[in-house]
């Protein structure tokens, strides 16, 4: 639950600041993915991974295209 909510805190943060929160955003889609702090929740992950993806990121490409795969 504590890195949950550290990986939340970050993604806040940086969103406010318009820094790059797409790391942050990753983190808590596969905490979302695989219920690592947080209840499971699918479209919470893909919510996460999109916006990763969105902006290029390659890790949260790849993670929203395994959990569109394993659904």
């Amino acid at each position: 639950k504590k890195a949950f909510q550290l990986f939340a805190d970050a993604w806040n943060r940086s969103k406010k600041c318009n820094e790059n929160y797409y790391t942050a955003s990753n983190n808590l889609g596969v905490c979302f993915a695989i219920g690592f702090g947080i209840r499971k929740d699918p479209a919470m992950a893909r919510h996460y991974f999109k916006q990763g993806e969105i902006a290029g990121h390659e890790a949260s490409k790849k993670n929203l295209q395994a959990l569109l795969q394993s659904a």
